[in-house]
């Protein structure tokens, strides 16, 4: 605000972000005359080196710290990581 940067974390910023990365490498690939990238859950598992894998930390939803637990692989807290 006023000029400033504010900091945020989260769902809150990492979905949208997310969509918007994913908007803009469509909109690349049909000016190139190729197809949109589709259902993305393929593409993300077998690329999941592409991703940082979240091993450690807990979402802690609803104040219960061991709710979601981060581990390695594919987790309710981080997905695929980030």
């Amino acid at each position: 605000t006023d000029g400033f940067f504010s900091p945020v974390a989260g769902t809150s910023a990492a979905c949208p972000t997310a969509a918007g990365i994913f908007a803009t490498l469509n909109q690349v690939r049909t000016d190139t005359g190729k197809a949109k990238l589709g259902f993305l859950n393929p593409l993300i598992y077998q690329n999941a080196q592409a991703f940082t894998d979240i091993i450690s930390g807990t979402n802690d939803f609803c104040d219960e710290p061991t709710a979601f637990p981060a581990f390695a692989g594919w987790d309710a807290a981080s997905g695929m990581g980030s």
